[in-house]
């Protein structure tokens, strides 16, 4: 029956179900004929299908049978719909219905293959009618739109995810759901790990459809936290910022990747199948990683899954840098709100003591402190006076004149140097180890510190402190706050020491305002019609004020800003507006463009109706080098920080004959206690921590600080037990001797290289003793690498290479066994199996019997790489072998002769000669047989042997005598 011939249909008129009871077959040639057509269905990637609404009969081009998964028309069901997954199956009907009623359908389904997948299609079908409007068939097209609706659905999980991770500023809680969402929709296990602040991996949120399996997982992370320095997994990621993606999950690499054996058994029971781990990423660093795995589903993860978890991941890394962008200001708020509240204290007209008192009191609420104060500064006598100090009623009040040096010399030498001081236990820190301050901190019942400079004129004037009982580790903020108050409230301490010190002098202002070296002038307010200051015409100027400006102070007496100085920034008057309208001071440091860029420190008070006087100081080369320096600075400390390695800084101690004796640790980073194994080293000497170092470090290190000749290093220190890769170099002034130190520990991996060469040579002894060499053979290269034993057996000298395996065949082995092992070895190569085969080797001058074994070598994917194997010298147990199968052989012959002579008793002493004279001559055996049996001819014996008697044959040989 050909497409044109369908027979018509045995009840005209009869519609029913056109997917039931009818047969199925291919269209026929001549109906997809036309090369257009078929192009287009190929192209489209489309199957073709006719269904004759008469006959039941189906027709269905190639690509039908491969979008339903099966091989040909034999597979096809009588009942389509058996193909059809039982969910869809009203779906499929009331598509085709429709097209019967209304002449078209176009329905979206899923069908089940034979081997279980399900698979969507999209079905298109239109109706043809006869004659009176009847319909006849359809026809249609269907197609696998799997991926279609694989993308829809990742892009309706995506957008479900950008709303969970949108929905809350909580981005700990948020992931947590987002992990949630992500295990149903394409992974079995998802984790995410974030970085915190101490620099360490933090197991964030971990899921799987079974709470007994993320109970497991959990337990698993704690007990076997990834490895930091591991070659994969979530620090490597984290360290390199590189995506990881595994497709298959071999039993191998569980292996490897296992701790221990119940590790192991863990990670079996599990059922992994394929991995990805993907950096969360952010323009500071690697913030986490986020883990997806298949198991139970066996999906293979691949292009497509990777793009979707990357996109996922990227979403999650904005939402994270959001979160903390919005943490960030909220604290900046808070922040800012207390430093209102500050300026608003600020503003005051009380005392300037009083004021500082108010200020003391905010701050020790606002940080929860026992003591906050002042101090001023006396630099000539080496004192300072405590004069503002506020108690929360636990700790003395600290009131009064103390030595400087009180906390230790070199927390004064810091403070001098502009440094603020954040101690958590001065009781323990080595800036303030010495008898002498943790004695005061015990006198003031204070543990914790934190202390801020203030300077006026390069000169340290004035300290801000903070005091605890209780030790606490103070943050950064908390330094940075407390330094943003120190510099408001500088104003108010230089303002309330200028009016006591005016007061003082007031006979001598005029000699110290003609020779200061700080420039100083006095101006009034010139207003607009608005009332507004829009400019100041200068009243007075001292001698200074032409070194700092270069305008003659002749030149601005009496004349406008905007005349003397064209080109001021309006900013500049809007300052001295405010403290002439508000009577508020005003310090300040700003860059005069139109002065070729100067910087200038300022401070600004009125000092009468519409008037005000600025003391002013040049500061452009600080200003400069500050800057420059601030920028250098954090370079250096964001590398300073982030490294791995350990780094510090030496300063080499020497003896009066500068011979190098110690060194005391300056500085170090966040990673030199991880390497080095020394804690809290900065202001100690390495003899003061490590009494018995070995001396070669400090020699080491002497020579590179008087020398600057950079060394590079392995070295152990027995002390520390440990083994270093150390680099050396001078650094800053060279009478300085300071030393930089990068330096890893190396100690794991000297350990492991000892142990590979050891248990190398007990390999090598133990082949030796047992005469098992072994062999690594490449088939790409077809290169063969041999141990020493290996080649000793066929008598090659250490060193020697093995020719190719395929020029061993009359070389190294006899050609019918080499034939043997080829075949054996080709085997493991194309199936994987292992062998055993007994060959005959060629040695020098001589043929030996060996045993070969081989096993394959897999690589990650599991595909075969290489063989691996030994070969068993068993050339004499194969002799002991030969001789003791000719010794049965003999032996089998003469018991059987043996038998038969019994009973023929002159037999056996002509036969056992014949028996025992194939041993070899001069064999106890031979001569025995020569001894006790007669000549094959020429004698006879008289005697009658008894069978009974054992002791015959001998005594029969004495009475035998000789015939002619």
């Amino acid at each position: 029956m050909t497409y044109d011939e369908a027979p018509e249909a045995a009840e005209p008129g009869a519609l029913r179900w056109p997917g039931a009871g009818g047969h199925t077959a291919p269209f026929p040639a001549d109906a997809l004929r036309e090369p257009r057509l078929q192009a287009a269905l190929t192209a489209g990637r489309v199957a073709a299908w006719h269904s004759d609404l008469r006959t039941r009969e189906r027709w269905w081009s190639p690509e039908m049978f491969t979008v339903h998964g099966l091989a040909g028309a034999d597979e096809v069901p009588s009942d389509y719909m058996a193909l059809v997954h039982p969910d869809d199956r009203a779906t499929v009907e009331a598509g085709f219905a429709q097209s019967i009623r209304a002449g078209g359908h176009e329905v979206q389904y899923r069908v089940r293959w034979p081997d279980g997948s399900v698979h969507w299609v999209e079905g298109v079908g239109r109706s043809s009618v006869d004659a009176d409007g009847r319909p006849l068939a359809i026809t249609g097209t269907c197609a696998l739109i799997d991926a279609r609706k694989r993308a829809q659905s990742d892009l309706q999980f995506l957008a479900r995810a950008s709303a969970e991770l949108a929905s809350t500023t909580d981005y700990e809680e948020t992931l947590g759901r987002v992990v949630a969402m992500a295990v149903p929709h394409f992974a079995d296990w998802c984790a995410v790990d974030m970085v915190d602040a101490d620099g360490e991996l933090r197991r964030l949120a971990v899921a799987h459809a079974d709470p007994a399996k993320v109970e497991l997982a959990r337990q698993l992370h704690r007990r076997y936290p990834p490895l930091r320095d591991g070659p994969a997994g979530a620090w490597n990621i984290v360290r390199t910022g590189v995506p990881e993606m595994i497709p298959e999950i071999g039993d191998e690499l569980l292996e490897r990747s296992a701790r221990d054996a119940e590790h192991l058994a863990a990670l079996r029971s599990l059922g992994l199948r394929s991995y990805m781990g993907i950096p969360i990423a952010a323009p500071g660093g690697v913030l986490g990683v986020m883990v997806f795995v298949s198991s139970d589903s066996q999906r293979v993860y691949g292009r497509d899954d990777f793009e979707l978890a990357s996109d996922l991941v990227a979403r999650a890394s904005v939402a994270i840098q959001n979160a903390r962008l919005f943490r960030a200001l909220r604290e900046s708020e808070a922040r800012q709100a207390f430093l209102l509240s500050l300026t608003d204290v600020l503003r005051g007209t009380a005392p300037h003591a009083d004021i500082l008192g108010r200020v003391c009191a905010m701050l020790g609420r606002h940080f929860g402190v026992d003591r906050v104060g002042y101090g001023h500064v006396d630099e000539t006598l080496d004192l300072i006076d405590y004069d503002v100090c506020w108690t929360d009623g636990t700790v003395p009040t600290l009131l009064g004149r103390f030595p400087a040096s009180a906390f230790g010399p070199q927390v004064i030498a810091r403070l001098r140097a502009g440094e603020a001081i954040a101690i958590a236990n001065v009781r323990e820190h080595p800036l303030t180890s010495e008898q002498g301050t943790v004695k005061t901190s015990h006198e003031v019942d204070t543990r914790a510190v934190l202390v801020v400079p203030l300077f006026k004129a390069g000169k340290l004037r004035t300290i801000v402190y903070l005091n605890q009982r209780a030790a606490r580790a103070w943050t950064a903020d908390e330094v940075s706050l407390m330094e943003d108050v120190a510099e408001r409230t500088r104003e108010l301490i230089e303002r309330g020491r200028a009016e006591e010190a005016l007061r003082a002098s007031e006979a001598r202002w005029r000699g110290l305002f003609e020779r200061m070296a700080e420039g100083f002038f006095v101006a009034e307010a010139i207003r607009g019609d608005d009332g507004r200051m829009h400019d100041f015409r200068f009243l007075e100027a001292n001698n200074a004020f032409e070194k700092l400006t270069g305008v003659p102070a002749a030149t601005a007496v009496g004349r406008a800003l905007s005349e003397v100085i064209p080109g001021v920034q309006r900013e500049l008057v809007d300052t001295y507006a405010r403290v002439v309208d508000t009577g508020e001071p005003a310090e300040f440091e700003v860059t005069i463009p139109a002065l070729d860029d100067r910087w200038y420190e300022a401070r600004a008070r009125r000092v009468g109706p519409g008037q005000f006087s600025v003391l002013f100081l040049e500061i452009t080369e600080r200003k400069v080098a500050q800057l420059e320096q601030q920028r250098v600075a954090e370079r250096y400390r964001t590398l300073f920080e982030s490294i791995d390695e350990g780094f510090c800084i030496l300063e080499v101690l020497f003896d009066a004959q500068e011979r190098p004796v110690d060194y005391r640790f300056l500085e170090v980073n966040p990673a030199f206690a991880r390497q080095a194994g020394l804690v809290d080293a900065v202001g100690r000497t390495i003899r003061e921590m490590v009494p018995d170092i070995e001396s070669n470090y400090i020699e080491n290190y002497g020579r590179v600080a008087l020398t600057g000749e950079a060394i590079r290093f392995e070295s152990q220190a027995r002390a520390l037990n440990k083994w270093f890769d150390a680099f050396a170099f001078r650094v800053g002034d060279p009478q300085r001797r300071r030393v930089a130190l990068l330096f890893t520990d190396i100690t794991e991996r000297k350990h492991a290289q000892d142990a590979l060469l050891e248990r190398e040579a007990e390999l090598r002894e133990a082949q030796r003793l047992a005469g098992i060499g072994s062999w690594y053979w490449d088939p790409a290269r077809d290169r063969t690498v041999a141990s020493p034993e290996l080649l000793r057996i066929f008598g090659m000298e250490p060193g020697d290479e093995l020719p190719p395996f395929r020029d061993q065949r009359g070389t190294l082995y006899v050609p019918e066994d080499w034939d043997r092992l080829n075949a054996a070895a080709q085997a493991a190569v194309a199936e994987g199996t292992s062998y055993s085969v007994d060959v005959r080797a060629l040695g020098k001058g001589r043929r030996l019997w060996v045993t070969a074994r081989g096993a394959a070598v897999r690589d990650a994917e599991g595909r075969i790489v290489a063989l691996r194997g030994t070969l068993q010298d068993i050339n004499e147990r194969k002799q002991i072998e030969e001789a003791l199968r000719e010794a049965d052989a003999r032996k089998d012959e003469f018991l059987a002769t043996l038998a038969h002579e019994l009973r023929n008793p002159l037999a056996p002493l002509r036969n056992g000669l014949a028996v025992l004279g194939r041993s070899e001559a001069g064999s106890a055996a031979s001569l025995r047989a020569r001894w006790s049996t007669p000549p094959a001819t020429g004698w006879s014996c008289s005697c009658r042997l008894r069978p009974c008697c054992s002791t015959w044959i001998p005594r029969a040989w004495r009475r035998c005598s000789p015939t002619s």
